[in-house]
């Protein structure tokens, strides 16, 4: 927790005993009466505060705003195979530290019909997730969080916004592979990679997104579990966003999907 979060209308309230953010205070931090510590407002400015009062049974802070947010999430949509509940959490929370401005998860082929039923879903456990992720990152924006019913209901998503590039990891690619897009350009207005659940796309989704314009990509020959290629494709494509303008170059191969 890099920097401690607030809803808009909990500005001015102590933290209470149990409160995540005090225990983090107390036990991480280990913050004391006049220490300094970095406080955001969930999709509001950030800022620095001061703590007057802490102890076991709650803490007040002193926050002092500035006139600026966070960093800014990035035209990156992902969408996503629904994967076993727990996985999700992970990705979740780990697309948010990243800066994905969009993820869509979808009921695919080969996910568990079930898995839209489970407690993830209910409550705000999904908002949670991405208020942790954003505390980790230092930032106050969250991803936008949708569901889609089928791999086609999560392209026309995609469609409707008017993406230029669109990205498919496929497992099958790897070893046939025969060129490289260097990320030494500058980006597109935006991007949209989509990934599998645990058990991949089938060959009727392969086909949706080859109708629809999306291009086969793999990162490598490896066989990486879902979290970690989710994870590996929107950092790499965050990365082309914040250093577009360096010298440093990425590189993601690729191959055309037709």
């Amino acid at each position: 927790m890099n920097r401690i979060l607030f809803a808009a209308d909990e500005i001015d309230r102590p933290l209470a005993p149990f409160d995540p953010r005090l225990v983090h205070l107390r036990t991480v931090l280990k913050a004391q009466v006049g220490d300094t510590v970095a406080v955001g407002v969930i999709d509001g400015p950030i800022g620095t505060a001061t703590v007057t009062a802490i102890g076991r049974d709650g803490a007040v802070l002193a926050c002092r705003w500035e006139d600026q947010a966070g960093p800014p999430l990035l035209p990156i949509t992902c969408v996503l195979g629904h994967p076993r509940p727990l996985v999700l959490k992970r990705v979740i929370r780990d697309l948010c530290s990243v800066g994905v401005g969009r993820l869509i998860v979808c009921n695919s082929d080969l996910s568990e019909r079930s898995y839209f039923a489970s407690s993830l879903w209910q409550g705000d456990t999904v908002r949670d997730l991405l208020i942790d992720g954003a505390s980790i990152a230092g930032a106050v924006r969250l991803t936008e969080v949708v569901r889609a019913e089928s791999t086609a209901a999560a392209r026309a998503l995609v469609a409707e916004e008017g993406v230029a590039l669109r990205l498919v990891l496929d497992e099958a690619l790897h070893n046939r592979a025969d060129s490289v897009v260097g990320f030494d350009a500058a980006p597109p207005p935006a991007v949209a990679v989509a990934v599998g659940c645990e058990r991949g796309w089938t060959a009727a989704e392969r086909a949706g997104f080859v109708a629809d314009g999306w291009v086969s990509a793999g990162l490598g020959p490896r066989v990486l579990r879902t979290e970690t290629s989710v994870t590996a494709i929107c950092t790499l494509l965050a990365l082309w966003y914040h250093r577009s303008t360096s010298d440093t170059k990425t590189e993601l191969t690729t191959k055309n999907s037709k």
